[in-house]
């Protein structure tokens, strides 16, 4: 599992002029304080926390189906949506067919 902290891991904040909230830092590139070194790593936080919940997991989840196997403990594996669904389509119907039976000209009463 990928956290936020892995995530930032090897990123600098000083490479990121946009971070910097005093314009006159921004091209010396001087040392910040540190409680501006703690509002730019917060925000940095929050930004890369937005991508990775609103954007990235989303798409992924759109495009994918994600699943383990047992034989790999913690690997992931990534199956387009569209083949996973033709590989489960047959599990499917011979499941619904040997469990499930059709019911007709049933009267649902409401309690």
């Amino acid at each position: 599992m990928l956290t936020l902290h892995d995530l930032v891991q090897k990123f600098k904040i000083s490479d990121c002029d946009w971070l910097y909230l005093d314009n006159t830092n921004k091209s010396k590139k001087k040392k910040v304080s540190l409680s501006e070194f703690n509002k730019q790593k917060e925000i940095l936080y929050i930004l890369l926390s937005f991508i990775c919940k609103n954007i990235i997991i989303p798409l992924i989840k759109y495009h994918f189906y994600v699943t383990e196997t047992i034989p790999y403990k913690y690997k992931l594996f990534y199956y387009r949506q569209d083949l996973w669904k033709k590989m489960c389509l047959p599990i499917y119907k011979k499941f619904t067919s040997t469990i499930f039976k059709e019911v007709k000209n049933v009267i649902v009463i409401y309690a």
